[in-house]
């Protein structure tokens, strides 16, 4: 065997990091050294971290850690579990109004594992299953979606009333730089 028939080692973090497991040539990983993760509570948090794409099952597994050795591992931990073909899968939605759910068993996260209607997710106005528009706790089909300065005005109307406008802090950081551009556009 000579040094052109031996495998490429794969690496991540600009070519710093050297991966230790074995995936598979079909999985993207990518990973570094310091990640910056927003939660829910508007709180955050760095940490290495990596992040693997398998082809199968088609999930994201993310793995966080002190190092990025630390985050492979968990990753990697993870993925044996989730791949170790001792378990049927079994979803829930643990809150997820998309149609994702995560295995009860092994945490596989997969989209599209419920149907929108059968978990109540359907379009305030003609009923069928959908994820298209959210405001609130109302759903909108691509038909019935209010056009952009109705939505605009509809969450002002939820925000006045200290109402949930469906977007957490993320979502209304992002839609405040939307109006930006909307206003910029219109000058």
């Amino acid at each position: 065997m000579d040094s052109t028939d031996r495998p490429v080692p794969r690496t991540i973090d600009h070519d710093r990091y050297t991966l230790r497991h074995p995936w598979p040539v079909d999985c993207k990983v990518q990973g570094g050294s310091s990640g910056l993760v927003l939660t829910r509570s508007n709180g955050a948090y760095g940490t290495a971290f990596v992040e693997a794409f398998p082809a199968e099952p088609k999930t994201i597994i993310r793995g966080e850690g002190t190092s990025i050795t630390a985050a492979e591992d968990a990753a990697w931990e993870k993925y044996t579990r989730i791949t170790a073909g001792d378990h049927e899968h079994e979803f829930e939605t643990r809150g997820y109004r998309n149609g994702a759910g995560f295995c009860t068993h092994c945490g596989l996260f997969a989209s599209g594992v419920f149907d929108l209607a059968e978990i109540g997710s359907v379009c305030t106005v003609c009923g069928v299953g959908t994820y298209w528009e959210s405001i609130g706790e109302a759903l909108y089909c691509r038909e019935h979606a209010p056009d952009r300065a109705q939505i605009k005005a509809m969450r002002a109307q939820l925000r006045a009333a200290g109402k949930d406008t469906g977007l957490g802090q993320l979502g209304e950081m992002f839609e405040a730089l939307l109006d930006e551009e909307d206003d910029a556009d219109s000058a």
